[in-house]
């Protein structure tokens, strides 16, 4: 998939007049918005001139508004409703945090890193962690207490512009990008030529199944046949 480009393209994260963490999310229980507003919570006051914008609307918005709030962080929280159009708001933030255990392949991860962005999230998200590489475009919360590990990834990214500058522009998922690496796929499949497994129902619904569950399926597939 690809998505719709930035314009103008990014060049520096952020816009130099404030420095705003960013989540784009529908306001659910299953998005775990509520881990993000915590996770500030721990940062807020090592980084005063940070912010969390949150993009979205749902049915747990006023407790959301309450938490953080109770929280003692509701000033620094800036509730957005959905927009038609985020663009404005990716292109005007720092960082993308999404806190998500559960997801397929997030457009909104592509949207951020398209605009730029380091992104935050869990490493016990499928979804996520097949689009994040650690270190390098953002970075993985371990997930084992939800608020401490995410702010414990957002807290180097937060301190070091230098970071995020780098993250943001190897984040590029602009469509030049993606198209040169359908080509690059192609140009790589029909160099190998065509070499057919063969797969038993049972391998595939074995191996699927490993994959939602774990990420990596641990399964020893059958060696193609050389033709």
């Amino acid at each position: 998939n690809t998505i719709r480009e930035p314009d103008p393209l990014p060049g520096t994260v952020g816009n130099g007049k404030k420095k705003t963490i960013l989540s784009v999310s529908r306001l659910v229980p299953r998005k775990n918005v509520g881990t993000t507003l915590a996770a500030f919570s721990r940062l807020a006051a090592e980084f005063p001139d940070w912010s969390l914008e949150i993009v979205g609307d749902g049915p747990e918005r006023k407790k959301l508004v309450r938490q953080a709030a109770s929280l003692g962080i509701g000033n620094r929280v800036d509730f957005r409703r959905e927009m038609s159009d985020p663009y404005p708001a990716y292109a005007n933030a720092d960082v993308f945090v999404i806190p998500s255990f559960f997801e397929g392949f997030p457009m909104t991860v592509c949207e951020a890193m398209a605009h730029g962005l380091p992104v935050v999230g869990f490493g016990t998200c499928n979804g996520v962690k097949v689009q994040v590489i650690p270190g390098e475009t953002g970075a993985l919360a371990d997930g084992v207490d939800p608020a401490a590990s995410l702010a414990a990834a957002l807290r180097p990214i937060l301190k070091d512009a230098e970071m995020r500058e780098r993250m943001g522009k190897a984040s590029n998922f602009s469509n030049q990008v993606i198209f040169r690496a359908w080509e690059d796929l192609f140009l790589e499949a029909v160099s190998v030529g065509y070499k057919p497994v063969s797969l038993t129902q049972d391998q595939i619904l074995s191996y699927r199944l490993a994959e939602m569950v774990g990420g990596q399926p641990d399964i020893t597939l059958p060696t193609r046949k050389s033709y």
